[in-house]
């Protein structure tokens, strides 16, 4: 009988889809902040604080799947936000939907 040998390579697909993860998110991150730079129809920019104010707050790593965005350090963002436009609200709508399909690209390319 011929022996079978099986090798394992379980550590290192987990890390490559942690790897695509963490990329992915950071990714879908990355086109929020510029989507609710460029797209805020509920009021204008006068000053950049508001739109200076959107970036990413935190990247995401393959140790932590989550990536933290959104307006820093302005208070009144968050009227601008509620009452006048759904900048953040739109730019995730928007580019959620998409993740999913960044991940399997990154998977498909390594």
């Amino acid at each position: 009988m011929d022996d079978f040998h099986l090798l394992w390579k379980g550590a290192a697909v987990e890390r490559r889809v942690l790897k695509a993860g963490a990329d992915a998110i950071n990714e879908t991150t990355g086109y929020c902040v510029r989507e609710a730079k460029s797209n805020h129809s509920g009021w204008q920019n006068q000053t950049g604080t508001a739109e200076g104010s959107i970036q990413i707050q935190e990247f995401a790593n393959p140790e932590k799947l989550e990536g933290k965005w959104g307006s820093r350090n302005v208070v009144y963002f968050k009227f601008l936000e509620f009452l006048r436009g759904h900048a953040l609200q739109s730019a995730a709508d928007l580019q959620y939907p998409k993740l999913a399909q960044r991940i399997k690209d990154r998977l498909r390319a390594s």
